[in-house]
């Protein structure tokens, strides 16, 4: 039995905790929920530490007076989450 721990259905995944693979290992909900937490947040610190955050391409912004339309696009949040407006 190894020392690694997964979140469950009480506890949150740790972003920064990578799913360590061994033979035998039988995996569950919850290594897989693990992982994909952790590989969202290294993409996610990539895109803040590396690029920062605001529009990416995209998202013209239209005002006829009575509607505001914001065209397609992709911008980074401050948390660098992938916004994405589509056609």
């Amino acid at each position: 039995m190894s020392g690694f721990h997964v979140a469950t259905a009480t506890s949150r995944p740790d972003p920064f905790k990578r799913v360590k693979y061994q033979l035998g290992l039988v995996l569950g909900v919850d290594e897989f929920e693990q992982e994909q937490a952790y590989f969202l947040e290294a993409d996610r610190r990539h895109a803040r530490s590396l690029h920062g955050y605001g529009v990416v391409c995209g998202l013209s912004v239209t005002n006829d007076g009575a509607e505001v339309r914001v065209g397609p696009g992709l911008a980074l949040s401050p948390k660098g989450r992938e916004l994405r407006v589509r056609a």
